[in-house]
């Protein structure tokens, strides 16, 4: 994923587009102004926020959660700016199934309530002042709408309000004071035999010294609905071999003459890439659904306690 996958620019002046497969922004007037942590791999649907708020910052969204922001005001506004487009006599290589264009600055909890949540003109709000594929919006050059079968890992509306009481309820638990020596015990029990250090160290889970970072929602998101923006190291990758083997486990470390495989409980397996016949991401997370349903109340309240102070 490269500066070939625009999103939205104007030529000459504003850029956001990819480099080394993470989203940035660029401003003629400041250079890069926000680049994404996290890379995103191809053929992996992925969710983007960029938001402005009322002091012209800005700030970048990756499936729901906050990944950076910009520490320089911008200009009021930007004008003429083109969907999908890389330079002045080309369109983007990526596929987009929706553009949303807000009329306020959307936060955290907004963003990860319905990011999943497809949009038509009988469900459009109110405050949403374009959206694509939907709105009569004109398109140029060899921008086309047409059907696909790998569709997004969307929720109905149904799905999205159960998810919003769930939120609800979890978030109200956070608010409460916890015992700190409890939430250790409950974490070593629950989390640490997967997220006991970093991928580098054999671990097959991102390591938690500083999770509380992610703040309430992206806390919550991580636990609650694991399965929803889950990067691809810790999806389960499934590998299909020359001589027809199946091979599966999680993306330790990849170079363009090999991959590196982690399985649980046995040594990582480097493939070299002229082995594989194919390969493909699936959408589940190593992380379970229902992590916190097996949970007290006041468990679940100690637990936060203590994943709170991991910063």
């Amino acid at each position: 994923i490269s500066n070939a996958d625009g999103l939205l620019a104007s030529v000459g002046r504003f850029d956001l587009n990819f480099h080394d497969a993470r989203l940035r922004l660029w401003f003629s007037e400041q250079g890069d102004l926000i680049i994404a942590t996290k890379p995103v791999k191809a053929g992996i649907w992925t969710h983007f926020a960029l938001v402005r708020d009322a002091d012209n910052r800005l700030h970048l969204y990756i499936n729901g959660e906050l990944d950076g922001s910009t520490t320089s005001t911008l200009p009021a506004g930007f004008d003429d700016l083109d969907i999908a487009r890389t330079n002045p006599s080309a369109g983007t290589a990526a596929t987009i199934t929706e553009f949303r264009l807000w009329d306020h600055a959307r936060n955290a909890q907004q963003i990860g309530s319905n990011y999943r949540l497809m949009l038509d003109r009988k469900s459009k709000p109110a405050e949403l002042q374009a959206l694509m594929p939907g709105d009569a919006l004109k398109m140029s050059g060899a921008a086309k709408v047409s059907g696909i079968l790998d569709r997004p890992p969307v929720v109905t509306a149904e799905e999205a309000a159960a998810e919003a009481a769930s939120f609800a309820r979890y978030r109200s638990l956070m608010e409460a004071a916890g015992n700190l020596d409890r939430g250790r015990t409950l974490y070593e029990i629950n989390c640490a035999v997967c997220h006991h250090g970093n991928l580098q160290d054999g671990s097959i889970g991102p390591t938690l010294d500083s999770v509380a970072s992610k703040g309430t929602e992206g806390l919550l998101r991580s636990i609650i609905t694991p399965n929803a923006g889950v990067e691809s190291g810790y999806r389960t990758l499934h590998i299909k071999l020359q001589d027809g083997q199946l091979l599966q486990g999680y993306l330790a470390a990849e170079n363009d003459r090999a991959i590196t495989l982690r399985r649980l409980g046995r040594e990582d397996l480097q493939v070299a890439r002229k082995e594989i016949q194919n390969l493909r991401f699936d959408d589940r997370s190593l992380m379970p659904e229902g992590l916190l349903e097996a949970l007290s109340d006041q468990e679940v309240v100690d637990l936060f306690e203590y994943l709170m102070s991991l910063k």
